[in-house]
């Protein structure tokens, strides 16, 4: 389908937007924690795809290369903007209301801003690990093409980023 875009199909290039948008959409808002920002994001990141794909390296995994354009994109806008990233851990917008108690979902809506909090504390590249691995879902491989660095880097920094994370909120208990 990325060959085929390539060539200059609009109907190949519409089919990877369908495709990877929502995925592309939530990375955007992981770091930058607006809606409209997002959608920005994640239209400049197709831009970004579109101008870039006459010359890309097509025999490579696109997944990982698209996402490293997503985040790339997301990270220079924060740092534009403020500097600081942010990781929201809730359930999409469009989620169904659930039989849970009130209290529950208060326990749980607790849980998650110390969780947002705790990872707030985190140092930048921890930080992204969280996103990728346990956020996005990406493997260690995936991670490593997309940040440029050994699957064996990927797998150290996301271990040392859970055990900083896991010190953070025992130390608030």
């Amino acid at each position: 389908m990325a060959k085929e875009a390539a060539r200059g199909s609009a109907d190949h290039f519409e089919m990877i937007v369908q495709r990877y948008s929502s995925a592309m959409y939530r990375v955007a808002y992981r770091f930058c924690r607006n809606a409209t920002e997002a959608q920005d994001l994640t239209q400049e990141t197709f831009v970004k795809l579109f101008k870039a794909l006459p010359k890309a390296q097509l025999d490579l995994p696109f997944k990982p290369w698209l996402y490293k354009i997503s985040i790339n994109t997301a990270i220079s806008h924060m740092r534009k903007i403020q500097g600081k990233h942010r990781v929201e851990w809730t359930e999409t917008e469009t989620e169904t209301e659930t039989s849970t108690t009130t209290d529950d979902h208060a326990d749980t809506i607790v849980k998650q801003n110390d969780l947002q909090a705790a990872i707030d504390e985190l140092p930048f590249e921890y930080r992204q690990m969280i996103i990728l691995r346990a956020v996005e879902e990406l493997s260690f491989e995936e991670i490593s093409e997309v940040l440029d660095i050994p699957a064996g880097t990927a797998r150290t920094q996301f271990s040392r980023a859970k055990k900083q994370l896991r010190a953070i909120l025992v130390s608030r208990k």
